[in-house]
């Protein structure tokens, strides 16, 4: 159509009344099409020029943001038809800091006594039009998607808490038995002899106490492991606090003929972690190592823990390996469920506690294992934004940590 337009505009001077008539009303049949097919779709839609002005928009805006009352919004500055300051703040973000890819982020109208919670995009070189690029803002309303997703981790987390708390019931259950039996041999060794010195009574009270702190050490798991963390995040180079961790572990390592291999990226981004709470979590994993080294030892075997760092993209992944017993398919498919355990003792919380921890630092992860080969764990950390600019802006990372 649209060359067909042009070869008319051509010959506009030879062309009769009713010619020109047909070309226009063919030429309105395609834009009210057109506009029907935009206006139905469920997503709004602003194309704007260079000098951020409007050049077509869709009626489902309307429905969707908050913007001006004005009938036709060609023409009009985008900043002007917009009237929520959130979403200008985010449009002048993007359009300042010239970012040129695709940008999203989500905000809350409160509509009545409804919440909306519409997704803004901006794809800032959608297209070129009168030989300008032009940019498309498409707003969605992800309201539906969002109720869902969190309904969906209310009923995980109520799942996960359910298989806790019966997890809890039949851990205690053990311990409190034990208690229960040796205080009432306590108490026939009372009615026997009349009374007990402290030698005879520490036979008894030393069980006790140490069910009692068995008990102790099972609730203080559960809570860390179900309540929200109080996580302390700053800027950290992971290859001193992994140090840090193979230093603290080292006597106990060496004690067991264990050796340690590192083998540490340098220059890596600094990344925002709870130090503690790393800690805690590659702490948890050496444990198990250690454990699995154990199970496998041999004449001629020796065991080894080794740990690398590296960036790969915008992540900075850390992996912990061992040559210990591995496991089979069907312990890995448990290794994260509350209260299993391979071990004698133990909670079988410090893979939940790993868990969490990785996931509130925004972290991702993956297990390798092969029985009698050994296991893997390779976690990923998110690179600050702030450290991607240094990087990208070519910044001696050391050299600036320095000057600062």
């Amino acid at each position: 159509m649209k060359k067909f337009i042009e070869k008319a505009v051509k010959k506009i001077e030879i062309l009769d009344k009713e010619d020109i008539k047909r070309i226009f009303a063919q030429q309105l049949e395609e834009l009210e099409m057109r506009d029907v097919l935009l206006d139905s779709y469920n997503a709004g839609f602003f194309l704007i020029n260079e000098k951020m002005k409007v050049l077509y928009c869709n009626k489902t805006v309307k429905n969707l943001v908050p913007v001006s009352n004005c009938k036709d919004f060609k023409n009009n500055d985008i900043f002007s038809v917009i009237k929520d300051k959130e979403i200008k703040d985010f449009l002048k973000h993007v359009f300042n800091e010239k970012i040129d890819k695709e940008e999203s982020e989500e905000f809350s109208f409160q509509i009545g006594s409804d919440i909306k919670i519409i997704r803004t995009t901006v794809f800032p070189k959608f297209t070129e039009f009168q030989e300008q690029i032009c940019c498309l803002i498409r707003f969605n309303d992800v309201t539906v998607e969002r109720v869902q997703a969190t309904k969906l981790r209310r009923s995980e987390n109520l799942a996960s808490m359910t298989t806790m708390a019966a997890g809890v019931a039949h851990e205690i259950k053990n311990p409190l038995a034990s208690i229960s039996i040796y205080l009432q041999l306590l108490n026939k060794k009372f009615e026997k002899l009349g009374c007990l010195d402290k030698e005879k009574a520490d036979k008894y009270l030393s069980v006790i106490g140490e069910e009692i702190e068995r008990l102790n050490s099972i609730v203080v798991d559960f809570l860390f492991a179900v309540k929200p963390l109080n996580i302390n995040l700053r800027f950290e180079d992971i290859n001193k606090l992994i140090k840090d961790l193979v230093d603290f572990v080292k006597p106990e390592l060496n004690e067991k003929n264990i050796k340690t291999t590192l083998d540490l990226s340098k220059f890596l981004p600094k990344l925002e972690i709870d130090s503690a709470l790393f800690r805690q979590a590659t702490l948890n994993l050496i444990n198990n190592s250690i454990y699995a080294i154990e199970q496998k030892k041999g004449p001629k075997f020796e065991g080894e823990i080794s740990i690398s760092t590296q960036q790969v993209g915008d992540n900075v992944q850390t992996v912990f390996s061992d040559n210990g017993c591995g496991m089979s398919n069907e312990q890995m498919s448990k290794i994260f469920e509350p209260y299993f355990t391979t071990k004698d003792t133990g909670t079988g919380l410090g893979l939940t506690v790993f868990y969490k921890i990785v996931k509130e630092h925004k972290g991702e992860f993956s297990v390798q294992s092969e029985l009698n080969k050994g296991t893997s764990f390779l976690i990923s950390f998110p690179v600050p934004s702030s450290e991607r600019k240094k990087i990208e802006s070519g910044i001696d990372l050391d050299e600036y940590e320095e000057e600062k």
